[in-house]
């Protein structure tokens, strides 16, 4: 046998294997799954794996076609220029360079405010699916260059190890079952290409080849069980960001509010595939609309940014003792005050959810601080913690009477929520805003015509135009865009309606927070419990009311919050009977039970946890191709395509025969020729080695020798007899043709002989993989 280096070395060594590039498209397509984790959808995945499918194809088209391993590796870097070019969607020929600099400035400039799962955009499309294909080509290299297809599973590590570095959960398991089949399955190609080129070096040097049945599939199990395990491994015992081990229990519910932006792709949470829940919460309020939940609150705008949170300074601990009553709040004749027991899931937010102004907290754990300003309460580790916890919390209620008494606060102290930037966008803001308001009203009285005018018919609630319109934010010229288009979602109405509040010198606001969630249950004590999703993420704008504080002024039509009243709970505690009609927090009549100045409540136990929420996925118009649909499609369409790669070479080979058997059977004139050549494809496929250009009588001679048979056996007749049939209709006299009887009962004899010498792992490459049809295939 010759040197490994000198059998790879041969020329028609240098094409590569078809086998092995299919293997290897299955193993990245399988690893690129596994990186799911990293992006917050799955959209990014269809261009990735195209990418590494075309440029696997076209690297083993070219070493076919050139004979040349260089050549290839070429061709593949030229491919991802290309591809690099396409995903970057240039506008024209000359926006080529300017296209690609938009998509990396893109992503420099989302990075800073976001944090893994990365949002979907097209900047993270096109550098997500250019690794891809680099590490694709990487593979390759490896493969079918290098020739070391075991060291090609180095290019997965990246896709495997970059959700366990960021500390992000685990992808499917079902996807890591497909990693460990496809991983099998392409190490085992590997290793027949391999055996391949040393039995082809073998034979060309005399050798004789011994069939080598399954070798190499015990091998692959034990090299792809060890990857896999391995990798499993790392990811179980990597901690994470927060300190805890890998997996914790429940889904991916990290949020927008997660971020130092959060409000900047609080639509991608909303256009989650699927929601996810990420908090329960059973409250003391029993009648009436219930309050929004308050994460964190948004206070500053730029020319070119969007709304900000200020920087957190934490002004005292959050737990330990009674936070102090907003002094606005003292003496205010509408209050409500009420008791809230929250049971949220890891990774939802750095911030405690609460409902307007928190007094005291209890039962937290880790460590948090509170600012005053804002009110705000955050993790001062920046840790997004699982929480059983309570709060007390005062609402302000003014009435509308109240609100259209009141006036703008003077003095610097609210200055910060009165600054706009000097941009020319402000001026059509205000233009829009003068044809709505009435001249003469006092701010307050525009306030409320604007809060009229934006939920009672004129705008439609949508979270996809926003993105289908080229327009996804809160800068001033998304607000212009969106007061012209009238479509958009929550965080499209919060911002103009800030905006225009400062316009009318009133202090404003953004909050970003959850809606009130689902009625699911009643606990023990007979309080409702709520349950809160992505679906819920909603931000909202609050204006200043002196007397009161920060007022929520909901400007979102009720189609786009969902249930905000209390649910009718009866009496026995089981059934609940929602309210007909959707109202969306604004101003109301005073309570009935208000009182001047509200006390805090006395904490109740945390509600044991309930059942989970009912599934409330899926789309309302319908089938929806999320994600995950394309994905599942497009896995099943390469399934079809392998299966029919699979079985094609069989029914080809099958129809072959029966082909030439009808024609033997029919006694067409070259039926000896057609019967000779049915007996070298069967040699062929059962790996009977016969040399070239020999005579009939020395083929015959050697297949006999091969197949072991006794010269007066019934087989070795026939092979004779359909050896003589051929040389009289090659030899004969063309005017007087000497034709001898062909019988295809010959025929099936002789192949029958050659199965019963033939082992059975040849017998079922002969079968699937017969030679005489894919031979050229497996070069």
């Amino acid at each position: 046998m010759g040197h490994p280096a000198t059998i790879r070395g041969g020329g028609m060594n240098n094409r590569g294997s078809w086998n092995v590039t299919i293997g290897l498209m299955l193993l990245m397509c399988s690893g690129a799954l596994l990186a799911t984790p990293v992006m917050s959808s799955g959209g990014w995945l269809l261009p990735a794996m195209i990418t590494m499918v075309v440029l696997l194809a076209i690297t083993q088209a070219t070493r076919q076609f050139s004979d040349s391993r260089l050549l290839s590796v070429l061709v593949g870097l030229v491919v991802l220029g290309i591809a690099s070019i396409v995903l970057a969607q240039p506008t024209g020929v000359l926006d080529v360079f300017g296209a690609v600099g938009r998509q990396v400035t893109g992503l420099v400039e989302q990075l800073p405010s976001d944090q893994p799962p990365l949002r979907e955009t097209p900047a993270t499309v096109f550098v997500v699916s250019l690794l891809c294909g680099l590490l694709a080509l990487i593979a390759d290299v490896l493969a079918n260059v290098l020739r070391v297809p075991a060291a090609a599973l180095i290019a997965v590590v990246p896709m495997v190890a970059v959700p366990i570095a960021v500390g992000l959960p685990a992808a499917s398991w079902w996807y890591w079952l497909l990693f460990a089949a496809l991983t099998v399955l392409y190490l085992y190609l590997s290793y027949r290409w391999l055996k391949q080129i040393e039995d082809d070096e073998r034979s060309s040097r005399g050798h004789s080849v011994e069939g080598r049945g399954m070798g190499g599939f015990f091998g692959a199990i034990s090299t792809g069980g060890v990857t896999v395990i391995t990798a499993l491994l790392i990811a179980m015992l990597a901690p994470g960001p927060t300190g805890l081990w890998w997996g914790a229990n429940g889904a991916n519910t990290s949020i927008s509010t997660n971020r130092v932006n959060p409000i900047i792709d609080l639509g991608d949470d909303l256009r989650r595939d699927s929601p996810v829940e990420v908090l329960r919460y059973a409250t003391s309020q029993t009648q009436g609309q219930l309050p929004y939940l308050s994460l964190v609150t948004l206070s500053a705008i730029g020319a070119d940014t969007e709304w900000q949170p200020g920087e957190f300074v934490s002004d005292g601990p959050a737990v330990g003792s009674d936070l102090p009553l907003p002094s606005e709040l003292g003496s205010a004749p509408d209050t409500v005050t009420v008791n809230t027991n929250v049971v949220m899931e890891q990774g939802v937010s750095a911030y405690l959810p609460h409902p307007a102004s928190p007094l005291r907290l209890g039962a937290v754990e880790g460590e948090y601080g509170w600012n005053e300003e804002t009110g705000d309460i955050r993790n001062l580790q920046d840790e997004a913690l699982a929480q059983s916890f309570h709060v007390d919390s005062v609402l302000p209620r003014p009435s509308e009477d109240a609100i259209l008494a009141a006036t703008p606060p003077e003095g610097t102290d609210f200055a910060p929520y009165l600054e706009l930037p000097n941009d020319p966008a402000l001026e059509q803001i205000r233009a829009t805003m003068d044809q709505v308001v009435d001249p003469g009203a006092t701010p307050y009285q525009k306030a409320l015509q604007l809060q009229a005018w934006f939920t009672e018919g004129a705008f439609d609630y949508s979270e996809l135009a926003p993105v289908e319109g080229g327009y996804d934010g809160t800068g001033l010229e998304v607000i212009t865009k969106f007061l012209e288009m009238r479509s958009g979602y929550c965080v499209h109405f919060s911002s103009a309606m800030a905006v225009m509040g400062r316009l009318l010198d009133i202090p404003t606001r953004i909050q970003v927070g959850f809606t009130p969630g689902t009625y699911t249950s009643v606990n023990d004590i007979g309080q409702p419990v709520y349950s809160v999703t992505t679906d819920n993420m909603h931000a909202w704008t609050e204006f200043w009311v002196d007397g009161y504080g920060w007022v929520p002024f909901e400007t979102t039509p009720s189609s786009g919050i969902g249930e905000t009243q209390v649910a009718q709970v009866e009496e026995g505690g089981e059934d609940a009977q929602q309210p007909e009609e959707s109202v969306a927090p604004m101003p109301t009549e005073s309570p009935q039970d208000g009182s001047s100045t509200p006390e805090p409540t006395e904490a109740t136990p945390t509600p044991e946890p309930t059942d989970a929420a009912e599934d409330v996925s899926g789309s309302a118009n319908g089938f929806a191709w999320t994600g995950t649909t394309i994905v599942a499609v497009v896995a099943l369409g390469v399934l079809l395509i392998l299966a029919v790669l699979a079985i094609a070479p069989r029914l080809l080979r099958t129809r072959v025969r029966k082909q030439r058997e009808a024609t033997v059977r029919g006694g067409a004139p070259d039926s000896a020729a057609i019967a000779w050549q049915e007996l070298l494809d069967t040699a062929a496929d059962l790996r009977l080695r016969l040399p070239r250009g020999r005579t009939t009588a020395t083929l015959t001679r050697r297949l006999i020798a091969l197949m072991g048979l006794e010269p007066d056996s019934g087989a070795a007749a026939s092979l004779r007899r359909l050896g003589s049939a051929l040389d009289a209709e090659t030899f004969s006299d063309p005017e007087q043709p000497d034709r001898q009887p062909v019988s295809w009962d010959d025929v099936e004899i002789v192949q029958e002989g050659m199965v019963e010498h033939a082992s059975d792992a040849d017998v079922r490459r002969a079968t699937w993989f017969p030679a005489s049809i894919v031979s050229r295939w497996r070069k």
